[in-house]
């Protein structure tokens, strides 16, 4: 199993290849994810909201709780298919927390996101006090294929 991840992980840095001048799909994702992934070679300074110690709880491929020093900040179920997805986002603090297809591996090329904990269908993770939730670009790798993906206008996901 670790070399499997190892190996999507591997799968996944190539999946960034538009920045190296590969190109296919939709040319104006490309140029943002592109410019996206060039901005973060630049070395910046990072400031996130303080926040106390986040505990995920998996309750299931549709359930989940996250707490924030042992206070709920999110606990409910929803019934939407289309993952990734996110199901919380606290603008306040830059915590959210995003559904994921069990078996997939997500990973945030942008060092202005720190992911707090990890279960088999969720990500809890905190944006720096600079990111909106509409600037998000991640990967999804999973055993069928590698998806660069980001985050539109009202929560929606693209993935390529």
């Amino acid at each position: 199993m670790g070399t499997l991840r190892r190996t999507l992980r591997a799968l996944s840095i190539l999946c960034l290849a538009p920045s190296a001048g590969v190109s296919c799909g939709d040319q104006s994702l490309q140029r943002d994810t592109a410019s996206s992934i060039a901005d973060t070679s630049i070395e910046r300074t990072y400031n996130f909201s303080t926040i106390g110690q986040v505990t995920l709880v998996d309750r299931g491929p549709r359930c989940a709780t996250l707490s924030v020093d042992g206070v709920i900040a999110f606990i409910n179920c929803f019934d939407f298919d289309r993952l990734p997805g996110v199901v919380y986002f606290d603008n306040a603090n830059g915590l959210m927390l995003m559904a994921v297809d069990s078996g997939d591996l997500v990973s945030f090329p942008d060092r202005g996101v720190r992911v707090f904990s990890s279960s088999e269908h969720y990500v809890a993770a905190q944006l720096n006090s600079q990111m909106s939730l509409n600037d998000l670009r991640f990967t999804v790798v999973s055993p069928q294929r590698v998806r660069m993906c980001l985050i539109r206008v009202h929560t929606f996901t693209h993935c390529l």
